[in-house]
């Protein structure tokens, strides 16, 4: 092999690595429900993860690819790590190998933008994207809609992009999934109910 042919063939080949690296995909066996996550929303944004296991929307690090495992209501990552929002945070992140968190997930019907979407807990799959300061471009943390200060965050649903068939099934079978009437997204926090009017004390004239 010449020089040329050489230096070429190690360009594809560091191509393929690249192309390869971009998503976190999980193993797979051919009856799982496997897909990568994308927001619903205000926000419309790639899920990626981190170096220690954050969930974004937006930012420099890699698509992440999950795994849900129907029987158990677990979400695992490309490194085998189970995903899930705990307190006090209720951030969205992935943990190491074999934790198991305290969210029971489900792949839900068809979701806002027409595509089923990750829900938990038996409740619509709204999750709360939160600006991360100092990010540019702009970038989310994720968190449940359990998360205790919520000023800032806007409400997304998280779409299965790119998911394999075993998905559609896990959609079909699960009864409980939430149509997308039942998911609100909105920028808008919920307008403050008017305070309730005084009654005018009654003249005793008029008793």
């Amino acid at each position: 092999m010449t020089t040329s042919s050489l230096f070429h063939a190690l360009l594809l080949l560091a191509a393929a690595g690249a192309s390869a690296a971009a998503t976190l995909r999980p193993r797979q066996g051919g009856d799982e429900c496997c897909f990568q996550l994308a927001s619903v929303g205000t926000v419309n944004e790639t899920v990626v993860e981190s170096h220690v296991g954050s969930l974004l929307l937006g930012g420099p690090f890699q698509q992440g690819g999950f795994c849900l495992d129907g029987a158990a209501g677990t979400v695992r990552d490309g490194l085998g790590h189970g995903c899930f929002m705990r307190a006090p945070a209720y951030q969205f992140a992935c943990w190491a190998a074999g934790a198991v968190g305290p969210n029971a997930f489900a792949v839900s019907r068809a979701g806002p933008g027409g595509r089923p979407h990750l829900a938990y807990d038996g409740r619509p799959g709204v999750f709360l994207a939160c600006p991360v300061r100092s990010s540019a471009p702009p970038s989310y943390d994720i968190y449940s809609a359990d998360k205790p200060d919520a000023a800032g965050c806007l409400a997304v649903a998280l779409a299965l992009v790119d998911e394999t068939p075993a998905c559609a099934a896990a959609a079909a079978s699960n009864a409980e999934a939430p149509s997308s009437s039942s998911v609100a997204i909105s920028a808008r926090p919920a307008p403050t109910p008017p305070l309730p009017r005084r009654r005018r004390a009654q003249d005793p004239a008029r008793t």
